[in-house]
Protein backbone atom coordinates (compact mmCIF):
# COMPACT_ATOMS: atom_id res chain seq x y z
CA UNK A 1 0.00 0.00 0.00
CA UNK A 2 0.84 4.09 -0.22
CA UNK A 3 -1.85 5.14 1.69
CA UNK A 4 -4.10 5.85 4.20
CA UNK A 5 -7.97 6.63 5.05
CA UNK A 6 -8.75 9.03 7.21
CA UNK A 7 -12.09 9.30 8.29
CA UNK A 8 -13.97 12.15 10.57
CA UNK A 9 -17.13 11.78 12.67
CA UNK A 10 -19.06 14.41 13.58
CA UNK A 11 -22.09 15.70 15.12
CA UNK A 12 -22.47 11.97 16.84
CA UNK A 13 -25.66 12.46 18.39
CA UNK A 14 -27.31 14.18 15.94
CA UNK A 15 -31.21 13.00 15.76
CA UNK A 16 -30.57 12.91 11.97
CA UNK A 17 -27.29 10.91 12.43
CA UNK A 18 -23.90 11.63 12.67
CA UNK A 19 -21.38 13.23 9.58
CA UNK A 20 -18.53 11.13 8.28
CA UNK A 21 -15.45 12.84 6.33
CA UNK A 22 -13.38 11.20 4.77
CA UNK A 23 -9.98 11.79 2.76
CA UNK A 24 -6.95 10.05 1.45
CA UNK A 25 -3.01 10.67 2.79
CA UNK A 26 -0.41 9.51 0.29
CA UNK A 27 2.56 8.07 2.85
CA UNK A 28 5.41 5.55 1.87
CA UNK A 29 4.91 2.70 0.09
CA UNK A 30 4.77 -0.69 2.50
CA UNK A 31 4.36 -4.28 2.28
CA UNK A 32 3.17 -6.66 5.02
CA UNK A 33 5.72 -7.72 7.26
CA UNK A 34 7.57 -10.79 7.49
CA UNK A 35 7.41 -12.94 10.47
CA UNK A 36 10.11 -12.05 13.33
CA UNK A 37 13.06 -14.55 13.32
CA UNK A 38 14.20 -15.75 16.89
CA UNK A 39 17.47 -17.26 18.20
CA UNK A 40 18.34 -21.65 17.23
CA UNK A 41 16.19 -21.01 13.86
CA UNK A 42 12.78 -22.02 15.55
CA UNK A 43 9.56 -20.96 14.29
CA UNK A 44 9.22 -17.66 13.60
CA UNK A 45 6.80 -15.13 15.50
CA UNK A 46 3.39 -14.56 13.83
CA UNK A 47 3.41 -10.25 12.97
CA UNK A 48 0.16 -10.42 11.98
CA UNK A 49 -0.52 -7.47 8.58
CA UNK A 50 -0.72 -3.85 8.05
CA UNK A 51 -3.77 -2.83 9.98
CA UNK A 52 -3.67 0.21 12.10
CA UNK A 53 -2.33 -0.53 16.00
CA UNK A 54 -3.51 2.63 17.29
CA UNK A 55 -4.65 6.12 16.18
CA UNK A 56 -4.88 9.28 18.57
CA UNK A 57 -5.25 13.30 17.78
CA UNK A 58 -3.93 16.14 19.67
CA UNK A 59 -3.63 19.61 18.23
CA UNK A 60 -4.93 18.64 14.90
CA UNK A 61 -2.43 16.09 14.69
CA UNK A 62 -3.43 12.27 14.13
CA UNK A 63 -0.66 9.43 15.35
CA UNK A 64 -0.85 6.18 14.19
CA UNK A 65 1.49 3.11 13.39
CA UNK A 66 1.24 -0.60 12.10
CA UNK A 67 4.08 -3.41 11.42
CA UNK A 68 5.38 -3.22 7.55
CA UNK A 69 8.01 -4.83 5.72
CA UNK A 70 11.49 -3.69 6.65
CA UNK A 71 13.26 -1.94 3.22
CA UNK A 72 15.22 -4.71 2.75
CA UNK A 73 12.57 -6.96 2.09
CA UNK A 74 13.42 -8.94 4.40
CA UNK A 75 12.45 -8.00 7.72
CA UNK A 76 9.32 -6.98 9.93
CA UNK A 77 9.50 -2.97 10.79
CA UNK A 78 7.51 -1.24 13.20
CA UNK A 79 6.02 2.06 10.98
CA UNK A 80 5.36 5.57 12.64
CA UNK A 81 3.07 8.13 10.71
CA UNK A 82 1.75 11.50 12.07
CA UNK A 83 -0.50 13.43 9.66
CA UNK A 84 -1.50 17.29 9.34
CA UNK A 85 -5.56 17.02 9.51
CA UNK A 86 -5.92 20.60 10.87
CA UNK A 87 -7.48 21.63 8.14
CA UNK A 88 -9.35 18.70 7.11
CA UNK A 89 -10.85 17.39 5.04
CA UNK A 90 -7.51 18.81 3.13
CA UNK A 91 -4.54 16.55 3.98
CA UNK A 92 -0.92 17.70 2.74
CA UNK A 93 1.07 16.25 0.06
CA UNK A 94 3.42 14.13 2.74
CA UNK A 95 2.66 13.37 5.99
CA UNK A 96 5.22 14.96 9.29
CA UNK A 97 6.14 12.04 10.33
CA UNK A 98 6.08 8.53 8.42
CA UNK A 99 9.06 6.45 8.74
CA UNK A 100 9.64 2.67 9.81
CA UNK A 101 12.02 2.27 13.27
CA UNK A 102 15.80 0.46 12.85
CA UNK A 103 18.15 0.38 15.62
CA UNK A 104 21.03 2.54 14.93
CA UNK A 105 23.91 0.47 13.24
CA UNK A 106 21.46 -2.16 12.05
CA UNK A 107 22.01 -1.19 8.55
CA UNK A 108 20.76 -4.62 7.12
CA UNK A 109 17.75 -4.88 9.07
CA UNK A 110 19.11 -8.04 11.03
CA UNK A 111 16.66 -7.30 13.80
CA UNK A 112 12.77 -7.61 13.42
CA UNK A 113 10.62 -4.52 15.21
CA UNK A 114 6.91 -5.42 15.51
CA UNK A 115 3.71 -4.33 17.37
CA UNK A 116 4.19 -0.79 18.11
CA UNK A 117 1.86 1.60 20.53
CA UNK A 118 2.23 5.14 21.16
CA UNK A 119 1.24 7.65 23.40
CA UNK A 120 1.84 11.78 24.16
CA UNK A 121 3.46 12.95 27.19
CA UNK A 122 0.88 15.69 27.71
CA UNK A 123 3.14 18.36 29.34
CA UNK A 124 6.09 18.32 27.20
CA UNK A 125 4.48 17.07 24.09
CA UNK A 126 6.66 14.65 23.70
CA UNK A 127 5.57 11.09 22.68
CA UNK A 128 7.06 7.22 23.77
CA UNK A 129 7.01 4.64 21.42
CA UNK A 130 6.72 0.73 22.75
CA UNK A 131 7.62 -2.25 20.67
CA UNK A 132 8.89 -5.81 20.22
CA UNK A 133 12.34 -6.48 18.98
CA UNK A 134 13.93 -10.14 17.85
CA UNK A 135 16.58 -11.41 15.94
CA UNK A 136 18.60 -14.74 14.64
CA UNK A 137 20.01 -13.82 18.32
CA UNK A 138 17.83 -11.82 20.29
CA UNK A 139 15.20 -13.67 22.06
CA UNK A 140 11.60 -11.47 22.23
CA UNK A 141 11.82 -8.45 24.04
CA UNK A 142 9.91 -4.89 24.98
CA UNK A 143 11.82 -1.58 23.78
CA UNK A 144 11.15 1.76 24.13
CA UNK A 145 12.29 5.29 22.35
CA UNK A 146 11.02 8.61 22.62
CA UNK A 147 9.67 10.61 19.76
CA UNK A 148 9.89 13.94 19.73
CA UNK A 149 6.83 16.26 18.94
CA UNK A 150 6.44 17.54 15.01
CA UNK A 151 7.04 20.92 16.09
CA UNK A 152 10.75 19.90 16.72
CA UNK A 153 11.59 17.75 14.14
CA UNK A 154 10.65 15.28 11.87
CA UNK A 155 11.39 12.08 10.51
CA UNK A 156 13.77 11.37 13.88
CA UNK A 157 13.47 10.52 17.31
CA UNK A 158 14.79 11.07 20.77
CA UNK A 159 18.64 10.93 21.03
CA UNK A 160 19.07 12.35 24.80
CA UNK A 161 16.19 12.87 26.65
CA UNK A 162 14.62 9.33 26.06
CA UNK A 163 17.61 7.64 23.68
CA UNK A 164 16.21 3.48 22.79
CA UNK A 165 16.09 1.46 25.89
CA UNK A 166 15.44 -1.83 25.90
CA UNK A 167 11.69 -2.38 28.83
CA UNK A 168 12.48 -6.11 29.34
CA UNK A 169 14.85 -8.69 27.89
CA UNK A 170 13.57 -11.73 26.51
CA UNK A 171 14.48 -14.91 28.12
CA UNK A 172 14.18 -17.62 25.41
CA UNK A 173 12.24 -18.36 22.25
CA UNK A 174 8.88 -18.62 21.99
CA UNK A 175 6.84 -21.34 19.74
CA UNK A 176 3.25 -21.92 20.48
CA UNK A 177 1.04 -23.50 17.87
CA UNK A 178 -1.62 -25.95 17.13
CA UNK A 179 -2.58 -27.85 13.97
CA UNK A 180 -6.03 -25.76 13.81
CA UNK A 181 -3.58 -22.75 13.35
CA UNK A 182 -0.26 -23.25 12.40
CA UNK A 183 1.01 -19.64 13.13
CA UNK A 184 3.09 -18.67 15.95
CA UNK A 185 0.48 -16.18 17.64
CA UNK A 186 2.07 -13.08 20.05
CA UNK A 187 0.49 -10.67 21.92
CA UNK A 188 -0.44 -8.97 18.14
CA UNK A 189 -0.51 -5.63 20.37
CA UNK A 190 1.23 -3.42 22.97
CA UNK A 191 -0.21 -0.64 24.88
CA UNK A 192 0.51 2.62 25.58
CA UNK A 193 -1.25 5.60 27.78
CA UNK A 194 -1.09 9.25 28.48
CA UNK A 195 -0.95 9.93 32.56
CA UNK A 196 -2.53 13.43 33.12
CA UNK A 197 0.18 14.19 35.22
CA UNK A 198 3.11 14.29 32.73
CA UNK A 199 3.73 10.96 32.03
CA UNK A 200 3.18 7.76 29.45
CA UNK A 201 2.50 4.54 30.46
CA UNK A 202 3.68 1.81 28.46
CA UNK A 203 3.12 -2.23 28.36
CA UNK A 204 4.37 -5.10 25.81
CA UNK A 205 4.71 -8.84 26.04
CA UNK A 206 8.09 -10.49 26.07
CA UNK A 207 9.74 -14.14 26.01
CA UNK A 208 9.44 -14.80 29.77
CA UNK A 209 11.22 -18.24 29.76
CA UNK A 210 10.62 -21.30 27.02
CA UNK A 211 7.17 -20.83 25.24
CA UNK A 212 6.13 -18.43 27.87
CA UNK A 213 5.20 -15.11 27.94
CA UNK A 214 5.17 -12.22 29.95
CA UNK A 215 3.79 -8.62 29.89
CA UNK A 216 6.19 -5.26 31.66
CA UNK A 217 4.26 -2.35 32.40
CA UNK A 218 6.77 0.82 32.55
CA UNK A 219 6.38 4.47 33.37
CA UNK A 220 7.87 6.86 31.09
CA UNK A 221 8.76 10.40 31.90
CA UNK A 222 10.50 13.21 30.13
CA UNK A 223 12.29 16.17 31.47
CA UNK A 224 10.66 19.25 30.42
CA UNK A 225 13.75 20.87 28.54
CA UNK A 226 11.93 23.04 26.33
CA UNK A 227 12.44 26.65 28.78
CA UNK A 228 14.38 29.54 28.22
CA UNK A 229 15.60 31.93 31.44
CA UNK A 230 16.38 35.55 30.16
CA UNK A 231 19.16 35.90 31.34
CA UNK A 232 20.31 33.08 31.60
CA UNK A 233 21.89 33.85 34.97
CA UNK A 234 21.47 36.44 37.48
CA UNK A 235 24.57 38.44 40.00
CA UNK A 236 23.80 39.96 43.36
CA UNK A 237 25.11 42.37 44.67
CA UNK A 238 27.57 41.63 47.96
CA UNK A 239 25.27 43.08 51.01
CA UNK A 240 26.68 43.47 54.75
CA UNK A 241 24.57 42.20 57.59
CA UNK A 242 20.71 41.18 56.84
CA UNK A 243 19.96 43.80 54.36
CA UNK A 244 18.47 42.62 51.38
CA UNK A 245 19.78 42.77 47.87
CA UNK A 246 17.73 44.83 44.94
CA UNK A 247 15.55 42.52 43.10
CA UNK A 248 16.16 41.30 39.31
CA UNK A 249 13.99 40.21 36.99
CA UNK A 250 13.57 37.17 35.21
CA UNK A 251 11.81 35.75 32.28
CA UNK A 252 11.11 32.31 32.11
CA UNK A 253 9.47 31.09 28.31
CA UNK A 254 7.88 28.42 27.05
CA UNK A 255 9.84 27.12 23.71
CA UNK A 256 8.14 23.86 23.07
CA UNK A 257 4.25 23.10 23.52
Amino acid sequence: GNALEVWHLTNPNSSTGPTLDHATQTVGSFDAPHDARQPGGVTPIDTGDTRLQFAFWRNGVLSTGHNVAGPTGTSAAAAFTEIDVSAFPSLPATPLNDWVWNNPGDTDYSIDTYYPAVAVDLVTGHKAMVFNESSNSLYASAWAVGIPPSSVCTDCWETTSAPLFPVWNGQSTYVITSVDDPRNRWGDFSGAASDPFGSVWLHAEFAAAQNVWGTDVMQFTFLATDAQWDPASLTFDTQVGLDPSAPKPVTLTNTGV
